[in-house]
């Protein structure tokens, strides 16, 4: 982008001095039109430079200009015979920043130079610093970077040198953000790259105090792990938890009661880890609970995020409004064909966000070569996910079976299905063939990155108008989507109002946001992920607050919280019993089960050791719940969906009736 924006600078600068040139040269009251004419051409032949000596394009134009100027200049201008030799000798010192005095018998350093020469003595200084400046940083650069991160501080630090990690670095640094990699058998290459675009790196397989420091550990915003091996990530978290720890101990033990009066001015920090199989990530929550309370911590999965963009690019309410509205209205019906990582993914956040006015729960039908393996790693991956669902699993190798036989034996309309097998061409032709065999249904089909005829089909509003892709990893590799700021900050805002509404109540509240455990964090995040599907229940979509202040006042725009407080008043019950049964999928999901409401008393409602909680129940039986704790639970669910108008009027958008 810099290289672009110098180069169009570049062409800019050329075309003015020709312009100027030709105008004096018109009024005669240019003094050496030679040296004009040699300028303009070195303007312009050196953008041939932008395109072969990009590494080195300052030194490489300013050294041209310097050379040919300096050399026309004391050539011309100096007294007496001064010979080609002795100009070229003078020519070099201006490199070291040294010029000769050779024009009169009385000049000085001071003195107006002619053109060439002034062009020649700045254009070799230019060289030589930018020459000096390069060859310390690099040589000492990484030492340079890594005090600016300790100085500066609010940088990203990533643990990992994978093919996915690095892609990750290369596009924080595309954003502007500061990084430093830490990795381990880093090559020659990689290095090279990294410390080309200035980005801090080090080798090591742990956390230590001295590591810690030079990255600028104690100022990072973010730390994440991002290795493609769970063991790996989860050693490194133990290891940054224990430094954390430790250290915090020992600064406590050594200070002692001397910085209580001060202020902890660190910030918040952020620490994510990459894990892909279901039982690290449990693993991971129990280590999360011991954390450092300075740190936030929280795992991710590039599968799972890949997912969650679909859902939002792609929401299956979309084209199926009316009978999702209508509480005897058909469920949707989903076809998994093949169901490895990418479609388990995407079942699994179809499952927190599928909840509707039907009353009638959502279909998958799943077909694999291989049924038993794929059932095991879904009941790893989504306990109790019958409980949401009716699923059902079909062993079928389409290697060797046809699709279309198969789909004779299934019940109920197909609405949308999801082709995510190894072979990128076999997913092609499946999708193909469902699109006849499917017409009213929305295809997709996952193919790699770099298969133009995934995005061509994608793209195709005619014959192919059906078929959409799978999210490509590329695009999910940023920070908007691994950070995931603004769902955070979002959550944390719905948090927030929750323990206002408890005061309210006269009941005690939670622990602050920061100090949450992962679980609830999580749960908080998953709320948020639901809200667009409750608009299109209520029959509202959002627009942004530019859009509707331009175009004025309207009936269709609610445009204040009274406004949509009257709006909804007619379906808070039925908005708010459908978050209920999202919050019960979500704890469902992750092994929760019901509290006998024989043992459910005011203070004793959740146990959290057993995966229990009390309010695990229908809507109406909530009712229940209320007579043996004292807390209408209902009330929560109801607040959510009152909250909705506060919740996207926060990011700058109003609502408007469909």
């Amino acid at each position: 982008m810099f290289l672009k924006q110098m180069y169009r600078f570049h062409i800019i600068v050329a075309m003015l001095f020709s312009i100027y040139f030709l105008w004096t040269i018109t009024n005669q009251t240019t003094k050496d039109p030679i040296y004009n004419a040699i300028l303009i051409g070195l303007m312009w032949a050196s953008l041939i430079f932008y395109r072969y000596a990009k590494p080195y394009l300052i030194q490489t134009i300013t050294f041209t200009f310097a050379f040919i100027s300096g050399l026309y200049g004391f050539l011309i201008h100096t007294h007496g015979d001064y010979s080609f030799l002795n100009a070229l000798y003078s020519t070099f010192r201006l490199f070291l920043l040294n010029m000769d005095p050779v024009l009169t018998e009385t000049e000085s350093l001071f003195f107006q130079l002619p053109l060439s020469l002034e062009i020649a003595r700045w254009s070799a200084a230019l060289y030589t610093i930018s020459t000096v400046s390069l060859f310390i940083f690099r040589y000492a650069g990484q030492s340079l970077l890594g005090i600016w991160l300790r100085i500066r501080g609010g940088h990203i630090i990533v643990f990992g040198t994978g093919t996915q990690a690095t892609r990750f670095v290369h596009t924080l640094k595309n954003e502007g953000k500061s990084v430093a990699v830490v990795g381990s058998a880093m090559e020659k290459r990689e290095k090279d790259l990294l410390h080309k675009r200035g980005i801090v790196y080090h080798e090591a397989k742990k956390v230590d105090p001295p590591l810690f420091s030079k990255i600028g550990g104690k100022k990072a915003k973010y730390i994440i792990i991002f290795t493609e091996d769970d063991a790996k990530n989860l050693d490194f978290y133990i290891s940054l938890q224990d430094y954390l720890t430790n250290k915090k101990n020992h600064l406590q033990k050594v200070m002692g009661k001397v910085l209580q009066p001060f202020p902890n001015r660190r910030i918040t920090q952020e620490i994510l880890v990459h894990l892909n199989h279901v039982t690290s990530q449990q693993l991971f929550k129990s280590m999360a609970q011991d954390k450092n309370p300075k740190t936030i911590s929280r795992s991710f999965n590039t599968h799972d995020v890949m997912a969650q963009k679909f859902l939002h690019d792609n929401p299956l309410y979309t084209g199926h409004e009316k009978r999702l509205q209508d509480p005897q209205g058909e469920a949707l019906h989903l076809l998994f064909i093949g169901f490895g990582k990418s479609n388990q993914q995407l079942a699994y956040q179809i499952l927190h966000r599928g909840h509707f006015m039907t009353q009638k729960p959502i279909r998958m039908t799943i077909f694999d070569k291989d049924k038993k393996k794929v059932e095991k790693e879904w009941r790893y991956l989504a306990n109790y996910s019958n409980k949401v669902a009716q699923i059902l699993f079909k062993e079928i190798d389409l290697l060797q079976e046809d699709v279309a036989g198969e789909l004779k034996n299934v019940e109920k309309e197909i609405t949308h299905a999801f082709v995510s097998l190894k072979d990128d061409f076999l997913d092609m032709i499946e999708g193909l063939e469902l699109k006849d065999l499917l017409p009213n249904a929305s295809i997709y089909i996952k193919m790699k990155d770099d298969h133009l005829v995934s995005k061509w089909l994608h793209e195709h509003k005619n014959e192919y108008v059906s078929i959409k892709r799978y999210i490509f990893l590329r695009e999910i590799l940023n920070s908007e989507y691994i950070l995931d700021e603004k769902l955070q900050t979002l959550a944390k805002a719905a948090h927030d109002n929750y323990q206002q509404y408890k005061e309210e109540l006269g009941l005690q509240p939670d622990l602050p946001w920061e100090q949450l455990d992962v679980f609830t964090q999580e749960s908080n995040r998953s709320q948020m992920l639901h809200n667009d599907t409750k608009l299109m229940l209520l029959g509202l979509k959002k627009i942004p607050l530019s859009v509707a202040q331009r175009n004025g006042a309207s009936d269709e725009v609610i445009a204040t919280n009274e406004e949509y407080l009257t709006f909804i008043e007619q379906y808070v019950d039925k908005l708010a019993q459908i978050e209920h049964n999202r919050w019960n999928a979500f704890h469902y999901l992750r092994g929760w089960d019901t509290l006998p409401i024989k043992e459910v008393t005011k203070t004793y409602r959740k146990d959290s050791n057993r995966k229990l909680h009390a309010c695990l129940v229908s809507w109406n039986e909530l009712d229940l719940v209320r007579e043996k704790t004292g807390t209408d639970f209902k009330k929560y669910d109801r607040n959510t969906i009152e909250n909705l108008f506060q919740y996207y009027y926060a990011q700058g958008y109003l609502l408007k009736k469909e």
